[in-house]
């Protein structure tokens, strides 16, 4: 069984996650888009060497704010999309760009690929990628919880305005997604948790993609 619990960072009010496989206390970061006292008070209750990995749904600033520190500290492993893996060393793609404090980590991470497994104790996490909102988005999927990022909002959908988003490839993705088991929970990255069997009932983007995709 894998608990999660959600604190927002930033002031994008990013939603950062900690998962950990009940059976082993193997822990796993979601999107640390930023340093919280909040987020700092949990990893610091993490026993030593338990914090395995760092997972990001995509590359974007508020996504990835605290990463760099985070696996210094932690030895964890960072792992991300193939085809966003360049955002961790490219402002003007992950968005810092246009912002007060440039991102440009030079670190090594873990790029992965759809159906890629990635072994949390005895919970596997199975990698889905969900281009759209950037070329290389992915999610992560265990448990019946999916860990989306920016793909699917509760009644809504990511961006598609920024450096490699592309909105064919996001209704693509919603696409994937409505074929999902109905009780999937859906932890997003900013806003409300839901389920995809509400996302198919109540948000209009994923209609759309399942009856045009």
């Amino acid at each position: 069984m894998l608990k999660v619990r959600k604190t927002a960072v930033s002031i994008m009010e990013t939603n950062c996650y900690i998962i950990t496989d009940e059976q082993s206390g193997e822990c796993a970061v979601v999107d640390p888009g930023d340093k919280s006292p909040v987020l700092c008070e949990v990893i610091e209750a993490i026993q030593p060497g338990m914090l395995k990995f760092i997972l990001l749904t995509h590359g974007h600033y508020d996504h990835i704010g605290y990463v760099e520190e985070l696996a210094a500290k932690t030895g964890a492993e960072v792992v991300i999309g193939k085809r966003d893996k360049d955002f961790l060393s490219m402002p003007k793609l992950n968005l810092s760009a246009y912002k007060n404090t440039l991102i440009k980590f030079d670190i090594e991470a873990k790029a992965v690929s759809q159906d890629d497994v990635i072994l949390l104790g005895e919970t596997e996490i199975k990698v889905l990628e969900l281009p759209g909102h950037t070329g290389g988005g992915v999610g992560y999927l265990a448990d019946g919880k999916l860990f989306c990022g920016d793909t699917l909002f509760k009644g809504s959908m990511g961006r598609t305005d920024f450096p490699t988003s592309d909105e064919n490839e996001i209704f693509c993705s919603l696409k994937k997604l409505s074929m999902l088991p109905d009780a999937t929970k859906v932890y997003c990255g900013h806003g409300e948790n839901t389920t995809i069997g509400d996302e198919k009932q109540r948000n209009g983007f994923m209609q759309y993609a399942v009856a045009k995709y």
